[in-house]
């Protein structure tokens, strides 16, 4: 890992010794709308990208202090590829999106492989304090490596930017790193599985609560998460 960067487990709001849980950054749960268009565009099955499923193929988990979970299941911080990554990764998902199921590319070829990635970290330093052991994380500097996937970190970037920003106010004021790929966000997370109108049981999206109405920093309960213990 390089010295200038930060392991997500690292980061803490009030107390550096909260418990680690792994979380599922891109789940049905979080995301009950966005769930199929990710999973047809990554040429996955429908019901890969479910929290419970423990064989996801692709890296999604994450180890997260309570608090930061739930910090990130209010879109008060997110995680962000750079600029190349983002275009590139938009360009093979809009790409794949357009094929026939049978015809789409495996999930390894949308975007060459790592065994880690590096983020930038985004937070509104207004209303949130984000900390590490090196001290005070700045948005937009701070940067984070984790195995976690690209494609798994743009839903909740893009929502971070929708939630805390008025459309002009965004235009202005979000890093260029985010403003640039705006309309490429957005056409991804907005694709749809146009093949299939088999259901999993999935959360109605006009019912679904947001995961922290129910979560606390004991036991974020509703995000199926699963405890990290320390070797």
């Amino acid at each position: 890992m390089s010295t200038d960067t930060i392991r997500p487990e690292d980061l803490y709001i009030t107390n550096p010794n909260d418990a680690i849980w792994g979380y599922p950054l891109f789940n049905e749960r979080s995301y009950p709308t966005q769930i199929d268009t990710m999973e047809y565009c990554l040429g996955l099955q429908r019901g890969d990208l479910n929290a419970n499923n423990k064989s996801c193929p692709v890296p999604r988990r994450v180890p997260l202090r309570a608090e930061i979970i739930l910090a990130l299941q209010r879109h008060e911080w997110a995680l962000c590829p750079d600029e190349e990554t983002l275009r590139l990764l938009s360009k093979n998902l809009l790409d794949n999106g357009e094929r026939p199921m049978d015809a789409r590319r495996n999930w390894e070829t949308i975007y060459p492989l790592q065994p880690e990635y590096t983020y930038t970290l985004f937070f509104k330093e207004d209303i949130l304090a984000i900390n590490s052991p090196r001290g005070p994380c700045k948005s937009g500097e701070t940067l984070i490596q984790s195995e976690v996937h690209p494609a798994m970190t743009i839903a909740s970037a893009t929502r971070y930017m929708f939630d805390k920003m008025s459309r002009e106010k965004m235009f202005k004021v979000v890093p260029p790193l985010l403003r640039c790929n705006y309309v490429l966000l957005r056409r991804v997370l907005r694709r749809s599985f146009l093949e299939s109108n088999t259901t999993l049981g999935r959360p109605n999206v006009f019912r679904a609560l947001d995961d922290v109405e129910a979560g606390t920093p004991e036991k974020p309960v509703l995000c199926n998460v699963e405890p990290v213990y320390d070797d």
